[in-house]
């Protein structure tokens, strides 16, 4: 039985070497694991941190771009009101412009008509002037005749 005991001791202490080895070989394993884990972890924690820092920096940007937004859209608002009332003036202008040239039309015309009547008054003026002067000239003839015929009397 000493035999069979001593084989059976030899056996468990083999089979405990072998148990023991393997334990070794899963400690090691675990350890490598936990170290690959840590470093994930790590990686993933420095991942997450560079990420929540973009996103607050993002955060950040987007209240920057709001913020300009309604700067620009305010001014677009005022631009856009200033342009109603320049094409409103310019209307106004234009409108001016066409008024002015409508009554200059209408004075260049009353002038012409002026100036027309004019000449035909100055016409008719002359007439008369030269009527008046051949009556004169007439008068002046037959009291020269008269003044002739008495003196000769």
């Amino acid at each position: 039985m000493l035999n069979s005991d001593t084989e059976s001791i030899a056996g468990l202490y083999q089979e405990n070497m072998q148990i023991r080895a393997k334990c070794g070989l899963l400690v090691e394993e675990m350890s490598k694991a936990k170290v690959q884990s840590e470093n994930q972890t790590n990686e993933l924690r420095r991942d997450l941190i560079e990420v929540v820092e973009q996103l607050s920096k993002a955060k950040s940007d987007n209240g920057v771009l709001l913020v300009k937004q309604e700067t620009l859209s305010e001014q677009v608002r005022i631009l856009r009101e200033r342009v109603l009332r320049l094409q409103t003036e310019l209307t106004t202008a234009r409108q001016k412009v066409l008024n002015s040239e409508n009554a200059r039309l209408n004075t260049e015309k009353q002038l012409e008509a002026i100036v027309q009547r004019s000449r035909i008054e100055l016409a008719d003026l002359r007439m008369e002037a030269q009527r008046q002067r051949i009556d004169i000239e007439r008068q002046r003839d037959e009291l020269a005749f008269q003044v002739q015929g008495t003196c000769l009397n």
